[in-house]
């Protein structure tokens, strides 16, 4: 048999036994033995409903209608969320968690119930103690006898003074800059890894609300407790960081945001996916057979390349080294993840800092037809009459689209004009300083010029400075609240290992000449791509289906042909590159990319989704044979 078809038959014999379940109103805390014994022989099924705060209302009532799961996990924390929470909670220090979750258990709590099913939300953000209260009050008021419990430790903000007397200077990971004296933070968050979780869960926790954890770490968690891992199941342990990684994004592993959408068929309600961990970390990820959407290596690969750093994917509980990671199909929406090794975990924690930066304000105008780049230059012009530039953080005009050639209707003749102005001060983006001088040219700028006259944008905001950095994990507490008196705090890692992301170009040259005839198309006629953000910088990966044109793609595809595709935003800052040859992959982290990250960007991309779609639109020239194959 092979070893596609050994992996395929051992997860159709898991698939198919049944786990047993305690049914009514009222569950026990033990864990009945033969439970427990099944438990650490077959794969933990963990179903993920949120990727963002933006998630469907009723994603953990959809799951449980569509699929068997023992764990259910989400992730509803952002760097730009925290931050919102964090002003909330100066307003209300009874808020400050993420109120989006609450919806889940409140339609579905009868499921989750009756089903013993285990539940695991980072909602907590800065207040997890109060979001524990308010969900008890809940399973209490519909008679279930469960147990919510918190974790915490990850708050620093209270701290952030006295670490910084210490000898802290929080040096970002991008620039290598100290935390600046001018800004004042509004929330300091370490991110925690799984152990608390998985403690709570081996205490007897039914659902568990955490603040800020990594991404993954709620899977993690569970399938540690789950499997009974140790802290130095080192392969394990990445195992199960990597399906979290792939589920922690909810729809995008199961045709979300997906180059290959055309073909996924329905996609009304995409089904969630769900991550069946073994327990040497081997995993499969499916979803529901009745629901929409598609679960395939593609997908699977596509949500792999989103988001990372290169080869090491780091977490607080392990590393994992995903060089050599295999992703195959093992039947309808069924893919096998394996090939990931893991090693000790760093030993510094990430931190984010969010302190108000500023502020911000835009305006909008629409340019039709002919010389648009003139009218352009004439509009800027004519402001910078009335706009010091030296007063802002930044002032940019920027056009959005092109004219048609031969444009059927004026829509396809418009284009988008957006002023945009960073300032430390507010009285700098006054409606006096910024968007009356600007109106001041309406009567003698370029011909049909037009505004958005809805001027809501053109009022000053605060935006969000975020500060990665990091701090030895040693000054970063890590508790497990348990109700009342009764709590758990979790020892940091006791044994650690610093690692360096490897940069590499292609190993072999790229000659043309040796792929027959090529012609010229989009390179995404037959390559996939994800991008996303790290910080300030944006990652993006690229793979092929088939062998030979992973050749091609991975001589072609050098980090000066991607500065060629890039031509305007190529900002000239380090391009690391690293190749995966099992999923016939190359990524790329672009540093600085995203100009000051996130939460302050001055760009529409403020998380880098669309630099992947961007380059996948540009002309290459691809040899004629793979395109014959069909298209993405």
């Amino acid at each position: 048999m092979s070893m596609l078809g050994a992996i395929s038959w051992k997860y159709r014999v898991f698939t198919n036994m049944r786990f047993y379940r305690t049914q009514g109103k009222s569950q026990s805390h033990e864990i009945d033995p033969l439970l427990e014994a099944d438990m650490h022989r077959n794969p933990v099924r963990i179903g993920n409903i949120a990727g963002s705060i933006f998630d469907r209302k009723d994603s953990l009532k959809s799951l449980l209608s569509e699929v068997e799961v023992d764990a259910i996990t989400g992730d509803w924390l952002s760097e730009i969320n925290l931050a919102t929470l964090a002003l909330q909670k100066q307003q209300d220090p009874e808020l400050g968690y993420e109120s989006a979750f609450y919806d889940c258990p409140a339609q579905a709590i009868d499921q989750v119930a009756q089903r013993a099913i285990k539940v695991v939300s980072n909602a907590g953000g800065l207040n997890p103690a109060a979001l524990c209260q308010k969900v008890q009050q809940l399973v209490e008021s519909r008679g279930y006898d469960l147990r919510v419990v918190y974790v915490d430790g990850d708050d620093l903000i209270d701290d952030f003074a006295a670490l910084k007397q210490k000898g802290e200077v929080f040096t970002n990971l991008d620039n290598g800059e100290p935390f600046p004296e001018m800004f004042e933070p509004i929330a300091v968050n370490a991110y925690l890894g799984g152990w608390g979780i998985a403690a709570a869960l081996a205490n007897g926790a039914d659902i568990v609300i955490t603040g800020r954890v990594t991404d993954a770490a709620p899977v993690i968690g569970v399938a540690a407790w789950w499997h009974q891992w140790q802290r130095n199941d080192y392969d394990a342990l990445a195992g199960a960081l990597i399906a979290g990684h792939l589920v922690e994004c909810s729809n995008y592993v199961t045709g979300g945001n997906f180059p290959g959408f055309k073909h996924i068929g329905a996609a009304t309600s995409l089904g969630y996916p769900v991550a069946e961990i073994a327990a040497d970390g081997m995993t499969v990820i499916t979803k529901g057979s009745h629901t929409d959407g598609l679960v395939s290596r593609e997908t699977v690969i596509t949500q792999l390349v989103y988001e990372l750093q290169g080869r090491y994917y780091l977490n607080p509980d392990v590393t994992a080294d995903i060089t050599h990671i295999e992703i195959q199909d093992a039947g309808k929406n069924r893919v096998v993840v394996s090939g990931v090794k893991g090693i000790a975990p760093p030993p510094r924690a990430k931190v984010g800092i969010s302190s108000i930066g500023g502020y911000a304000a835009e305006m909008h105008w629409y340019l039709v037809g002919l010389d648009i780049n003139e009218k352009v230059a004439m509009f800027k012009a004519q402001a910078l009459r009335y706009l010091d530039p030296n007063r802002f953080l930044q002032l940019r005009f920027d056009a959005y689209g092109s004219v048609a050639e031969q444009p059927r209707n004026q829509r396809e003749a418009t284009v988008h004009l957006r002023v945009f102005a960073q300032a430390r001060d507010k009285d700098t983006l006054s409606r006096e300083n910024f968007l009356l001088p600007l109106l001041n040219n309406t009567m003698q700028t370029y011909p049909g010029a037009t505004c958005n006259y809805d001027v809501r944008l053109a009022e000053p905001r605060a935006f969000i400075e975020y500060w990665p950095c990091l701090l030895d994990v040693n000054k970063v507490a890590h508790r497990v609240h348990m109700g009342g008196q009764e709590m758990y705090d979790i020892a940091p890692a006791s044994e650690t290992r610093e690692v360096t992301q490897d940069s590499e170009n292609p190993a072999v040259a790229y000659d043309p000449s040796a792929y027959g005839e090529l012609i010229e198309a989009p390179l995404g006629s037959i390559v996939f791509a994800r991008s996303g953000d790290k910080f300030t910088n944006s990652n993006v990966g690229f793979f092929v289906r088939n062998k030979d044109e992973w050749e091609w793609l991975r001589s072609f595809l050098s980090i000066a042909t991607l500065r060629e595709l890039l031509e305007e935003d190529d900002i000239g800052g380090v391009i690391e590159r690293v190749e995966f040859p099992e999923i016939q992959a190359v990524h790329f982290l672009n540093r600085g990319l995203l100009g000051k990250g996130v939460a302050s960007t001055a760009s529409y991309d403020s998380l880098g989704k669309n630099v992947a779609e961007y380059l996948r639109c540009k002309r290459v020239n691809i040899p004629a044979k793979f395109l014959a194959r069909g298209l993405i």
